[in-house]
């Protein structure tokens, strides 16, 4: 038996629930869906990666089903059920609830779907009396009917996730527009549009309390500002203009009355003045100087406002030193009148530079370093403790995160101011009293003292590495794996690095025995972090786990160590699908890196044309990393590629020996970038590394490439 109502009743339950799922406070985006609902259907059908066709489908089946099932149960019945049919396909379009009503399912999601079947059933009813429960010529087999399948189709509706994205960004859209008609597409159109429209004028302006032609023109902006707002987010931007708006208002009344106030007092200073009461004059002139003070320090406080404001909108413009300037500007300013807030504004912007530095490199993390010492002038460690201690935090891991990416002395000298900070911080943050703090800081601590024994000589840093593993067990102590599994598998993470710093300076089974250790703990950290839960400590946990098994690869030799080379590669690949450009350059680059040398490793032990295709795939992920890792932004991180390419090129010279001489002065010009950076003083590692490979370079030139022959 086929059904005449299926394509509109899974239209009809899919613009349903596009009113139901919403929130009971902006139902006013139901009353647009429900308003215009046949044609959002068709746009969003015609839109790309809705499903179009297809989504219509998958709730028509599961209507089709709803009728199978309930026929199946009401044998004889097929002629009322027919009648259903064709009374719903007539008149299901007219039948979508009105806001009002459907919008109380909202309280109760799990009562939404028989609640709106309920109603609609009810309206068939009105223009159909089968579907009554009361009319001499009711049919109650129908009413049945249609309560089971409008029921299905409901439920099944809910579960389209696409279709309720698109139906959403559609009536969000449509609200700027509320004075244009909605045209008419199905053949059962809405004959009161204006009325409606001007019902959703009214609730907009009652429950938002804004004009609606302000409101439309609020909405407009927001959505320039960033097209991906959801529902949600828009309703707490308006509720927040709507805020500020009132705050303003409140300010304005504030200054009038300071105003009536200062002309009260003049007129009473000219009195006193005029009688000799110079004791009065004292007084009097004494209150109009409070009263304009504390005009001036709430004008400070608004332009602090407005500055937070101004600086945010230049973030999203990446435009991170025009923010920098405001938020310094108007943090010193306010702090003439209110220290403690000037401190908070200043703390603040360290804290959104650090984390646009931390992605997107670049000179951010300088200025947010800069915001922190100027926050610590007014977060005195007498006054403020805590406020004090937090600042030091945040200053010593900006610190870290940019002596990590310098090279040489400027790189030493900030993981020493780093580690003098974290210190600093955790003279206020006792273990017992400010435990979290506690952990986190002594984590960051551990990290800094890590990163300065890798560039310290073997006595200094392996010193260094003892104190670093100090912390980071001080953290296990504290950071259960239940209560803080977070904060416990980053701890593990920060373990394992360490053993694989450690493992570099160490030959032989020591060496084996740290990278084991280290594998351990990054393979601990990922049973509790997961892709879905913890998905940047999750993507943090493969790239070290890649680091390990590269690693061990390294420590097994050419025949055993290939397969963790490519379990490593893996693991980096994984990492990529949450460290993307976009999202996390700095993390991306770096995790390109990693991926270029396991894949070079991988290509070196195959030889032949596979080898040449894996050296290859190392060079892009070089070059990829060098698109982050330039040298103005990350020097360590740029020449340590740059070294790295230099490896690939001289590898490939050796698999294609028609491009021998190319392969060779590429590598060549690699090398001597890196060693631009890589001194001998401060980074005598990473600098007898690369000149050694300089060496084997050259004498490859001068042996096979006599045209091409490397200069003294």
């Amino acid at each position: 038996m086929s059904w005449v109502c299926e394509e509109k009743l899974a239209a009809v339950a899919l613009g349903c629930v596009g009113l139901a799922t919403l929130d009971p406070e902006k139902v006013v985006g139901g009353a647009v869906a429900a308003t215009g609902l046949m044609r959002l259907w068709g746009a969003a059908r015609e839109q790309d990666g809705v499903g179009s066709d297809a989504l219509l489908a998958r709730v028509r089946k599961r209507v089709g089903k709803g009728f199978k099932q309930w026929t199946a149960g009401n044998p004889g019945a097929e002629a009322d059920i027919r009648a259903a049919d064709n009374a719903m396909a007539q008149h299901l379009a007219e039948c979508v609830p009105p806001v009002a009503e459907l919008a109380k399912t909202t309280y109760d999601d799990e009562d939404f779907p028989a609640y709106a079947a309920r109603l609609i059933v009810d309206r068939l009813a009105a223009r159909n009396p089968i579907f009554s429960e009361t009319s001499d010529i009711r049919v109650p087999a129908a009413r049945e009917f249609a309560l089971a399948v409008v029921t299905g189709a409901l439920t099944e509706a809910k579960s389209v996730e696409p279709f309720m994205l698109r139906l959403t960004q559609e009536v969000v859209l449509l609200i700027p527009q509320h004075l244009q008609r909605i045209e008419r597409t199905v053949e059962a159109g809405f004959a009161s549009q204006d009325a409606q429209f001007a019902e959703l004028k009214a609730m907009l302006s009652s429950q938002l309390g804004i004009p609606i032609e302000v409101l439309g023109r609020e909405i407009t902006a927001i959505l320039e500002l960033n097209p991906a707002t959801s529902q949600a987010e828009l309703y707490d931007d308006l509720r927040d203009y709507k805020r500020k708006h009132d705050a303003l208002a409140a300010q304005l009344d504030a200054v009038l009355v300071a105003d009536n106030r200062i002309a009260a007092l003049k007129a009473d200073a000219e009195a006193a003045l005029a009688a000799y009461d110079h004791d009065a004059a004292d007084r009097i002139f004494g209150e109009m100087r409070a009263v304009e003070d504390e005009r001036i320090a709430a004008g400070m406080r608004r332009s602090a406002e407005y500055a937070v404001g101004q600086a945010q909108a230049r973030m999203l413009k990446r435009d991170w030193q025009g923010a920098a300037e405001v938020w310094m500007d108007a943090g010193h300013k306010l702090a003439l009148f209110d220290a403690e807030a000037g401190g908070d504004l200043l703390n603040a912007a360290g804290k959104a530079l650090t984390d646009f530095g931390e992605k997107f490199a670049g000179g951010a993390m300088e200025a947010a370093i800069a915001a922190y010492r100027a926050a610590l002038e007014f977060r005195t460690y007498n006054d403020l403790p805590a406020a004090w201690a937090a600042t030091q935090n945040n200053l010593a891991a900006a610190l870290g995160v940019l002596g990590d990416r310098s090279a040489g002395e400027a790189g030493i000298a900030r993981l020493a101011e780093a580690v003098t900070a974290f210190r600093a911080a955790l003279k206020v943050y006792a273990r017992d009293e400010f435990r979290a703090n506690w952990a986190t800081t002594q984590g960051n601590l551990g990290t800094a003292l890590r990163l300065q024994g890798e560039r310290c000589g073997e006595v200094e840093g392996d010193a260094l590495f003892a104190e670093a593993a100090t912390a980071y067990r001080a953290v296990l102590e504290v950071c259960d794996q239940e209560i803080l599994p977070a904060q416990w598998a980053r701890a593990k993470n920060n373990l394992g690095a360490l053993y694989l710093s450690q493992c570099k300076r160490q030959l032989g089974v020591a060496g084996f025995d740290l990278v084991t250790e280290a594998l351990a703990a990054f393979r601990a950290a990922l049973e509790v972090c997961t892709r879905n839960d913890l998905r940047e400590l999750w993507a943090e946990s493969q790239v070290h786990l890649g680091n390990a098994l590269k690693a061990q690869g390294e420590l097994l030799g050419w025949t055993a160590g290939i397969a963790p080379q490519g379990d490593a590669v893996a693991a980096y690949r994984a990492a990529l699908e949450v460290y993307t450009r976009d999202a996390h350059p700095a993390n991306w680059a770096m995790t390109q890196n990693n991926l270029g040398i396991a894949l070079q490793v991988q290509g070196q032990h195959q030889g032949g044309a596979s080898g040449v295709a894996l050296l290859g795939e190392a060079v892009e992920a070089y070059r990829a990393a060098l698109e982050e890792q330039t040298r103005d932004a990350m020097p360590a991180q740029w020449a340590a590629a740059q070294t790295n390419l230099a490896i690939a090129f001289e590898a490939l010279s050796q698999l294609e020996i028609g491009l021998r001489c190319k392969h060779l002065t590429e590598a060549r010009s690699a090398v001597i970038a890196a060693l631009a950076v890589f001194t001998p003083k401060h980074m005598p590692f990473h600098h007898g590394n690369a000149t050694n490979l300089l060496a084997r370079i050259d004498a490859a030139l001068a042996e096979h490439c006599l045209d091409a022959s490397a200069p003294s």
